[in-house]
C-alpha cells in the first residue's frame, strides 16, 4: 500500500494524468484494512517523508523484507527524475 501510495504522490507531485486513479487504487486498498480519510491522509504523509528523507530506500527495504527477499545494495533512482518537493 505504500508502494501505491508512493506512486500517488509521484504522479501528483509532476501532474500526472493517472493521479485520480492512483488515489482511487490507494484508497480501495485501504477500505478494507479501516482506514479513514484521516488515517489515509497521515499514511500518504508519512510515505512522503520517507521518500524525501533516503529516495525510497527504507521503503524498498521494507517491501523486500516482507518478501522475504535478501537485502542487498539498494541504488536510488536518479535525482533529476524526480520533481523537487520530492527530493530532499
Amino acid at each position: 500500500m505504500r508502494l501505491v501510495a508512493l506512486c500517488f504522490l509521484i504522479d501528483s507531485a509532476i501532474g500526472h494524468r493517472d493521479t485520480e486513479s492512483d488515489f482511487r487504487a490507494l484508497a480501495e486498498m485501504a477500505g478494507p484494512l479501516g482506514y479513514g480519510q484521516d488515517q489515509l491522509q497521515a499514511l500518504i504523509q508519512e510515505v512522503g517523508e520517507a521518500y524525501r528523507q533516503d529516495m525510497g530506500k527504507a521503503l524498498i527495504a521494507k517491501l523486500r523484507r516482507r518478501l522475504g527477499q535478501p537485502r542487498r545494495q539498494l541504488n536510488p533512482p536518479n535525482a533529476l527524475a524526480f520533481p523537487p518537493e520530492l527530493r530532499r
